[in-house]
């Protein structure tokens, strides 16, 4: 945008927020030179690092609008990061919108905290930790210290489907 010279068009909101976007960019840059030259060990790196490391991971771009221009997505994304994505800028396309103020809060109350608690990464989620989600969802679970009741099969089925659609994507 600012390249083309239409950074004039665009409102102070949106201004604001791809200022923090070529900050937090330049930041990031930063932080990947000082790890490279203390010279840590692969498996320490973040995600980040580990990408500008090794330029085979296979990665993918999902562009996201104005407040988050882009997403890179690869095998060490951490799910929960690809799921908040996924919620909000992929979904609204691929379901009517009535549908999708349903869907959303159904993956954000449960599904979100209980991968970010347990920080599995895309290339780690596997059908034993799915299992285990799904159990736990039928028995009912704390959460980062809240306490989720139990749920009947047909909404266990639910968060499936959805969970199913965003791992179909990820794969894509």
């Amino acid at each position: 945008i600012l390249q083309e010279g239409f950074g004039h068009r665009l409102t102070p909101r949106c201004q604001r927020h791809l200022q923090n976007f070529v900050t937090q960019e330049s930041l990031e840059s930063s932080e990947t030179h000082e790890i490279k030259e203390k010279k840590e060990t692969f498996s320490d790196i973040s995600t980040q690092e580990q990408e500008s490391l090794d330029p085979n991971i296979p990665s993918f771009i999902i562009y996201c609008g104005v407040e988050r221009p882009a997403f890179r997505l690869t095998p060490y994304t951490r799910f929960t990061d690809f799921l908040e994505v996924w919620i909000q800028h992929i979904l609204p396309k691929e379901m009517r919108p009535t549908t999708y103020c349903k869907v959303r809060p159904i993956l954000r109350y449960r599904d979100i905290p209980y991968f970010r608690e347990q920080g599995t990464r895309l290339n780690e989620l596997d059908e034993h930790i799915l299992k285990d989600f799904y159990n736990r969802m039928e028995q009912g679970m704390k959460i980062e210290g809240k306490y989720y009741k139990p749920l009947s099969k047909s909404s266990i089925f639910q968060h499936h489907t959805y969970l199913k659609m965003a791992l179909n994507f990820a794969v894509e």
